[in-house]
């Protein structure tokens, strides 16, 4: 008999900047991206104001989820580094 399928929970996407180590980040489906971008930040000591983060070219908000954009594993978050700012 085959095993019910598991719903998927959570999704691993690429945060790249350029010329900067990429981080791979599992993030909850349902999971506020403000979070994401904690994360991100947090990891590479960023000040998180300083940092926009983009998905298919479209910036992300704070309120936004993984389901809200329909991201799928391996997708690619783009980090874009304000060095103007502070």
């Amino acid at each position: 008999m085959p095993e019910p399928k598991k719903e998927k929970t959570h999704v691993t996407v690429k945060v790249q900047r350029q010329h900067a180590v990429d981080v791979f980040i599992r993030v909850r489906l349902d999971l506020p991206l403000r979070e994401l971008k904690l994360a991100y930040c947090n990891r590479l000591g960023l000040d998180c104001d300083a940092v926009r983060f983009t998905y298919n070219g479209s910036r992300i908000h704070d309120h936004e989820t993984v389901s809200d954009l329909k991201m799928e594993d391996g997708d690619v978050v783009d980090a874009w580094y304000d060095v103007l700012s502070g």
